[in-house]
């Protein structure tokens, strides 16, 4: 029998630090940092030969990937890790028991379409945090089917509902950092509190409005958690599957989307119609600094930015982002997935500040 070599390990990644923001955080507060890791994992079920050719068949089974997809996550040593794509038996059976054995608790949530294929054999998203930092405070599931469901009147025309049933979903959790790592007695807050989501939204490319769509319904479900009474700093990251010249880009970063912007004129089934495409967020993107050639997927057919870390600015600052997977590593075994890094999308990562008031 032929004896296959262990691949070498993926190239340690360093850090890039990021210049501190002109005006608005105080660098005189007192503050806590905490790392932020977001990753779609490429569930199994979409791990295929076809869509893969060029994968090693060894290297695209699941009982490889999961251990080096395990040991690439622990070894960049986050405190919250948003990952999307991982499936519902496999975050049961294998990544919840080895992330909690790692010091880890978090938040499954699984895509609406329970009835679709085998039990489990469905992604979701999950955020985990690490227990000895942080305390559970809130946590919401945002199935996007429901929002459309409960909109049907509102919606233009009868094509516009099932243009919306995707599937996809996002998670929300609070989180209040322990003081001094420990319990806080009589249920005071121990420490400062943040909100982090994650979610997967829709891939075709041929539905541009229906992305806008699912992060605008996403952007006003966390708009809840920075208005008055709460004013939790928030992260928003995962897998948006929309380019940097797209709207859902625009949104996000400018607050509101050009009337004449080319996806918005392709929304035949008038599924934003009645949406007001502005939000208050100030949101900005944690990867900004590293500027154009960078990518988060990266397969034989494509190479672009899919994936986010998006915060808002005034009590969060990053000081330090993840350096890119240079392009030697990129294309050693042609495309992602490989060997060494066993997803085809590439993690992100940063390190922020959050002023403590």
């Amino acid at each position: 029998a032929e004896v296959l070599v262990a691949p070498a390990p993926a190239p340690a990644r360093g850090s890039v630090e990021v210049p501190g923001p002109a005006g608005g955080f105080d660098p005189r507060a007192p503050k806590v940092s905490f790392k932020v890791l977001s990753y779609n994992c490429l569930a199994d079920i979409y791990a295929t030969p076809q869509v893969y050719p060029y994968t090693q068949p060894w290297a695209l089974s699941w009982n490889y990937r999961k251990r080096n997809i395990l040991r690439e996550i622990l070894s960049y040593k986050a405190d919250v890790l948003a990952l999307q794509e991982i499936q519902a038996d496999h975050f049961r059976e294998f990544l919840e028991p080895e992330l909690r054995k790692a010091g880890y608790d978090g938040v499954y949530k699984q895509k609406t379409r329970e009835s679709m294929g085998q039990d489990g054999k469905m992604d979701g998203c999950a955020i985990m945090y690490r227990r000895s930092r942080y305390a559970l405070v809130e946590k919401h599931a945002l199935e996007f089917n429901n929002v459309a469901l409960s909109r049907k009147a509102q919606l233009r025309s009868d094509r516009a509902l099932p243009c919306l049933l995707k599937d996809n979903i996002a998670v929300v959790l609070v989180l209040e950092a322990h003081a001094g790592g420990g319990a806080h007695p009589h249920g005071q807050p121990a420490g400062p509190r943040f909100c982090v989501a994650t979610t997967h939204i829709y891939q075709n490319q041929g539905f541009p409005h229906v992305k806008m769509w699912q992060v605008m319904t996403l952007v006003r479900e966390l708009e809840k958690f920075t208005s008055a009474g709460q004013r939790y700093p928030l992260i928003l990251t995962g897998d948006l599957n929309s380019l940097h010249d797209s709207a859902v880009y625009e949104f996000l970063h400018r607050g509101c989307v050009s009337p004449g912007h080319a996806e918005l004129q392709e929304d035949v089934q008038g599924v934003l119609e009645h949406a007001e495409l502005r939000h208050g967020l100030q949101l900005r993107d944690a990867h900004a600094v590293l500027g154009p050639g960078v990518c988060t997927n990266f397969t034989g057919s494509f190479s672009g930015v899919l994936d986010y870390i998006w915060y808002t600015a005034d009590r969060l600052r990053v000081t330090r982002v993840m350096e890119p997977v240079d392009r030697a590593t990129l294309t050693a075994h042609t495309a992602l997935p490989s060997p060494q890094y066993s997803s085809d999308h590439i993690a992100l990562m940063c390190e922020f500040e959050l002023a403590i008031r």
